[in-house]
């Protein structure tokens, strides 16, 4: 998994950092996939997130996690 996989999802995180601030909800990421790219994708998506988190991305987000 190369860095550049994962900093795709930094854009799309902003975009919903800015939608929270304007409307709350509930963040709820979800990966699908019915071959074996699934655990790769959910490992690029586990990355991702924690580099959100670091940054603070999600601090008025509710903390729900299952």
């Amino acid at each position: 998994m190369s860095q550049n996989e994962v900093s795709l999802y930094h854009r799309q995180f902003e975009v919903l950092r800015k939608a929270q601030g304007a409307r709350d909800f509930q963040l709820v990421l979800c990966v699908g996939a019915w071959d074996d790219m699934g655990e790769c994708l959910m490992e690029i998506l586990e990355q991702a997130v924690a580099e959100e988190e670091e940054k603070g991305t999600f601090d008025n987000f509710p903390q729900n996690r299952l």
